[in-house]
């Protein structure tokens, strides 16, 4: 079936409902679609993810799962898949093959289990399988429960197969390369590999490939070509000359018997013209007789590269033999100190590959070995830049993800241990804390570098649980706090980052959130999740350092806060937003579960503390900036709004330093923004919210106090632009109608009712709108003002109560009883003052009405208090 069709027929059975017929099938469908040529890395993974959920005992679902992973470099992660397969089909030879291959590009112990493996599959002993996946086993155990990758204190040297012992048909090169990749290769082992290679020779010419390949690796290492020769006669390759393995063999070994440089040059030359030899295999050949390792001089060595002709110079495999060249040597330069030469050879390197990681990190290396303040930025950022850059290029934020954590954790952790060893925040003194704030560059290199190592170590996770932050009965309300939260670091971590391919990597990464983040809520994907034991000690490692680091955030602010120096806010905000971006509920439970916060105490305390800090920080620079200091400082607390955008004291500190800039307006729209905030504001900040609103529409009158008529109508006019300006100012509207008012004949009273009447709806609180409505009822000429007003609080009122007590009537529970008695107690002061103002005002039909209301709200007070509702 096509790509196509078996994409439609897993739609078609995703539609059915998920009996084990249907599963299997879905299973099977996702498993070839997944193998299909047509479909990429990323998706075959992910699609054999998916076949292992419906049909979780499907051994080539992990075999092929962990040979993707193999390929992609993780090893680690490759060998829980070829466990599982293994498990299922523990006769298979190629999955234990491929579990020993896993294991030989890991630490000394995971090497030890991987020889142990390829003996045992040499010598046909089952027991001894068993024997080194329980030690594989026993293995894992050990690093989970310590969180160690690297398998702890285990160092114990183990040989794959016992001297003399031979080697199976399918497994004698695999385990040919791992002797020859050892420091001291066995010779027997070598010999038994080979014997093995050679009996599988036969008449048609089966098996010359593998041999011929074989001796060839014996010369690329190193071996005499007369042993080789020997070999060669053996398996008697001599005798087919005309077998093109045979030609191939006899071609390097006229290489290798080259006398000097020159003869080599001109034998690879004719070969390669002759078509005998892959020009990939010159490079090797070349680089193994005349590399860094022999005693050709550094200048000769380049030399001799350009004596070949020039459609071999332009092959990619050339450039990678001059690029190696050039490498070898700097190391070498390096070695004996010659460092100016050493960074001279690395960068010849970069024309040839601009990308390559390993060469910016050595350049990085050599600025801080040199201490050159000039190169050790630009080579640090670039070394960064490239990590992140491959990532992006291959769409997986896996590639180099080691070497990025790494990177960010040792760059971390130097900022911090100039100051202070210990990782516990209580334990720095004073002094160097103090110290630690002073310098900015550290701090913030602090800052910027944890945050990125937190990241990477968080999409190291291979659980959705993990990669999130999770504990294993998380709910989904859980699922989705710590998946926005995550998403936010992400943002926060990359949104500043000058580099290539940041954007594009965030983007990974926030897609990698979004999978964890439906993965964890499927129940079946959590169940089978195989990972999740594995990592477990791991995560609660990053738990714990995420918890120290909220702790460090929390000293620091309160550091700050206690140096009172308003000049410090810039670097408080690029702190609080740190200790903001926190994932909260992660924090919380690592707090909780490391004694440092109550279980039973619902608020963070350290985000409030934070807060706190940086509010006192804000204040003092609103107070204590002078003319040349205000920009500045107006800066910061400018900062600060924006790192807490949900509280109104900022916003009241930038409307102050505004409106001593002589931007009033900004400062007028900044405390109406502040009181519209949702969530309780304090009275103290409310209070002076309010009265900035009336000092910013205050300072458009010059005199408020006019000595005659001129100077008076000055005023009103001034007023009404006020009031234009600022109409949620009461001061100024207070202060324009007084100004009507003193209008020779009453020639103002008019349009001094109207603006006292136009400020009701707009007023602030309960308190001027009273004001507003003593004054009105105290002036005949708005007793049409007034009765509208009456008018308006007798209905609203009412209405209030009869919604209420309709409310009741369709459902008399005790809270709808409350609802109805709550309601009325509302009303009865609202009455009682439109009772005052129509007295005042005269109203004699509206004081009727009122009075009527309040007798009516009084006998439904009496019944609710007698419990008749």
């Amino acid at each position: 079936m096509t790509a196509a069709g078996l994409r439609a027929a897993i739609t078609r059975l995703e539609g059915m409902p998920a009996r084990p017929p249907v599963r299997l099938a879905l299973a099977e469908a996702e498993f070839r679609l997944a193998v299909a040529a047509e479909t990429g890395p990323a998706e075959a993974m992910a699609r054999l993810r998916r076949a292992g959920t419906h049909d979780p005992y499907l051994p080539k679902v992990y075999l092929h799962l962990g040979r993707l992973l193999h390929r992609a470099g993780s090893y680690r992660e490759a060998l829980v898949e070829y466990r599982r397969a293994v498990g299922l089909a523990p006769a298979s030879r190629r999955a234990y093959l491929l579990m020993a291959l896993a294991l030989l590009e890991l630490g000394r112990p995971e090497q030890d289990i991987g020889r142990l493996l390829i003996g045992a599959l040499d010598a046909g002993d089952a027991d001894g399988l068993r024997t080194a996946v329980a030690e594989l086993d026993a293995l894992a155990e050990r690093q989970r429960t310590a969180g160690d990758p690297a398998g702890g204190a285990d160092r114990r040297s183990r040989r794959g197969a016992p001297a003399g012992a031979g080697a199976a048909p399918d497994t004698w090169q695999a385990a040919l390369y791992e002797q020859l990749a050892r420091p001291k290769p066995a010779r027997d082992r070598i010999t038994a590999c080979l014997d093995a290679g050679a009996a599988l020779i036969g008449g048609d010419g089966a098996g010359v490939t593998e041999y011929a390949t074989a001796c060839a690796l014996l010369i690329a290492c190193g071996q005499p070509p007369a042993q080789v020769r020997t070999l060669m006669t053996r398996g008697g390759l001599d005798r087919m000359t005309d077998h093109p393995a045979a030609v191939l063999l006899t071609a390097v070994l006229e290489l290798a018997e080259a006398a000097t440089p020159a003869d080599f040059v001109c034998a690879a030359t004719g070969r390669l013209r002759a078509g005998h030899l892959p020009p990939v295999l010159v490079c090797w050949l070349h680089f193994a007789a005349y590399g860094p390792e022999r005693d050709l001089p550094p200048a000769d060595a380049v030399r001799l590269l350009g004596a070949y002709p020039e459609q071999l110079r332009e092959l990619d495999c050339f450039g990678e033999l001059r690029l190696a060249v050039l490498d070898g040597y700097a190391r070498r330069a390096w070695s004996a100190e010659r460092f100016a030469q050493a960074r001279l050879m690395w960068r010849e390197t970069i024309p040839l590959d601009r990308n390559r990681v390993p060469v910016a990190l050595n350049l990085a290396l050599l600025a801080a070995r040199t201490r050159s303040a000039e190169d050790y930025p630009a080579a640090w950022g670039r070394l960064a830049e490239l990590l992140y850059l491959h990532a992006a290029g291959a769409g997986d934020p896996q590639v180099l993800l080691a070497e990025r954590r790494m990177l960010h954790l040792a760059l971390s952790q130097q900022s911090m241990r100039r100051y202070c060893e210990s990782p516990a925040a209580e334990r720095i003194a004073p002094p160097q804390l103090t110290a630690w704030l002073a310098d900015q560059d550290a701090l913030e290199v602090w800052l910027r570098e944890w945050d990125l190592y937190y990241l990477n170590s968080r999409l190291g996770f291979r659980s959705p649980l993990h990669v999130l932050g999770l504990p294993p009965d998380a709910t989904a309300e859980q699922v989705g706090a710590e998946r926005d939260a995550l998403r936010q670091h992400v943002e926060q971590a990359l949104a500043a980052a000058p580099w290539a391919g940041a954007r594009a990597f965030a983007d990974l990464a926030t897609a990698r959130v979004e999978e964890a983040y439906e993965q964890a809520l499927d129940p079946v994907a959590r169940a089978d999740d195989p990972y999740i034991a594995l990592e477990e000690a791991r995560a609660k490692a990053l738990s714990k350092e995420l918890l120290d680091r909220a702790r460090w955030l929390l000293r620091l602010m309160a550091a700050l806060d206690e140096d009172k120096r308003a000049t410090r806010l810039p670097l408080a905000c690029a702190i609080a937003r740190k200790q903001l971006a926190l994932p909260r509920g992660l924090v919380r439970r690592a707090g909780i579960e490391h004694g440092y916060f109550d279980r039973d105490i619902e608020r963070d305390h350290y985000v409030e503390q934070t807060e706190i800090a940086l509010v006192n920080l804000a204040g003092r620079a609103a107070g204590e900036a002078d003319d040349a200091a205000r920009p500045q400082l107006l800066a910061a607390v400018e900062e600060c709004v924006t790192t807490l955008p949900h509280r109104p004291e900022p916003l009241l500190f930038r409307s102050s330093l505004l409106r001593l800039s002589g931007r009033g307006e900004e400062a007028y729209i900044d405390a109406l923004t502040a009181l519209r905030l949702p969530g309780p504001i304090v009275d103290w900040v409310r209070g002076m919210l309010i009265e900035m609103i009336d000092r910013v529409a205050l300072d458009e009158i010059p005199d408020r106090r006019p000595a005659d008529a001129v100077q008076l109508e000055v005023v009103i006019t001034a007023a009404r632009r006020a009031l234009r300006l600022f109409p949620r100012s009461h001061q100024v509207r207070l202060s324009l109608a007084r100004a009507l008012r003193r209008r020779a004949g009453g020639a103002g009273e008019q349009e001094a009712a109207e603006v006292l009447a136009e400020g009701i709806a707009p007023a602030l609180t309960d308190e001027q709108r009273a004001e507003l409505d003593d004054l009105l009822a105290g002036m005949p000429v708005a007793a049409p003002a007034v009765r509208r007003r009456v008018r308006d609080l007798l209905g609203t009122a009412l209405a209030g109560v009869q919604r209420a007590l309709d409310d009741l009537d369709a459902d008399p529970t005790p809270q709808a009883a409350q609802a109805a008695r709550a309601a009325v107690e509302q009303a009865v002061p609202a009455l009682r003052h439109a009772r005052e103002m129509a007295g005042t005002a005269k109203l004699a039909h509206e004081v009727t009405d009122l009075d009527e209301a309040l007798a009516r709200l009084a006998r439904l007070r009496a019944q609710f208090g007698e419990g008749t509702e």
